[in-house]
Parts: C-alpha cells; structure tokens; sequence
C-alpha cells in the first residue's frame, strides 16, 4: 500500500496547489468575440435581434392599419349595400327554400 499511500499524498498536494489559484478575470468583450468567431466559423453572421423587432413592429402596424380600414368602411355605409339581398340571394333562398321562420322556430 506504499504506492497507494503516495499517490494520495501526491492528489492532496495538487490539490493544495489549486486551491491557492485566484481566478483569472476574462478579457473585457470576451463573449461577444467568441460568438462572433463560431459564427464566422458557421459561415454566416451573427444573429440581428433588432431585425426580428423590426419585422414584429411592422406586422403590429399593419394589422392595426387593415383594423382602421375596416371600421372605417364599415362606418361609410357599405356595409349597408351588402344586407340588402339582391336578386341573385332572393333567387338561392328560394330554391332551397330558406325562410326566416324556418330559423326562428329553432330556439
């Protein structure tokens, strides 16, 4: 057990030694380098997160803007036209025998 002996004496001596290491503080914009290395590396750039925002606001605006345009026709009146059944609608009703009351009586 003389080896065994030794070599425990040799890993508490080593590990004596690095418990007395201080840390060493990272060179200032180390993570930024490193990320744009692996993405030379991939071929491509880094990821834009500003573009992403850019396209999110885009789509929130012209959402908003379709919603504007649809109460604002809705409010002029051409809604109106389209309750109005035309000739066509009053012919297709017919045929399939569509009636009000046939919806009223349901409740």
């Amino acid at each position: 057990m003389i080896n065994g002996d030794k070599r425990e004496d040799e890993v508490r001596k080593t590990l004596e030694l690095l418990n007395g290491i201080e840390p060493v503080p990272p060179p200032p914009f180390l993570a930024g380098n490193v990320m744009q290395a692996l993405a030379r590396q991939r071929g491509g750039r880094a990821p834009n997160i500003s573009r992403g925002f850019r396209f999110a606001v885009a789509g929130l605006v012209a959402l908003a803007a379709l919603n504007v345009l649809t109460i604002v026709h809705a409010g002029t009146g051409a809604g109106a036209q389209a309750s109005v059944p035309s000739a066509a609608a009053d012919s297709l009703a017919r045929d399939y025998r569509l009636t009000l009351e046939d919806y009223q009586s349901v409740e």
